[in-house]
């Protein structure tokens, strides 16, 4: 049996979870659509990369929304994921892990940042 660095384990780990590029952009020439893709230019560039909160009714593509400010950003050569905490199975077990185990967690593969590891932007939705 061949073994896998931890390298390989972390991207057959996050494989699943890891989102491409933005389907499309934001269409149309509606004062809502301006604003939208004005607050998504502004999310892509703040220099202090804080958090963006992107809500909505359900079919309004916030994913999409989501990959427009990731791959907008200085940060769109990094791995974007996408978790929806209502799939996650076993209290957590995919991102923290079991007791015990020697499998990664999938926090565990997202490493502390510095450039010898993989971090992935993370979109989560409840």
């Amino acid at each position: 049996m061949e073994s896998t660095t931890p390298s390989h384990q972390c991207m057959m780990r996050m494989a699943p979870y890891l989102i491409g590029r933005p389907r499309r952009g934001v269409v149309g020439g509606s004062r809502y659509a301006c604003k939208l893709r004005e607050s998504i230019r502004q999310a892509a560039n703040d220099p202090e990369r804080k958090p963006v909160l992107i809500s909505g009714e359900p079919g309004l593509e916030k994913d999409n929304i989501a990959r427009l400010v990731h791959f907008g950003s200085a940060d769109r050569r990094l791995l974007l994921m996408s978790f929806d905490a209502s799939n996650i199975r076993g209290q957590g077990v995919e991102l923290f892990g079991r007791e015990g185990s020697h499998e990664l967690s999938l926090l565990d593969c997202l490493g502390d940042g510095n450039s010898e590891q993989l971090l992935p932007s993370v979109s989560m939705s409840i």
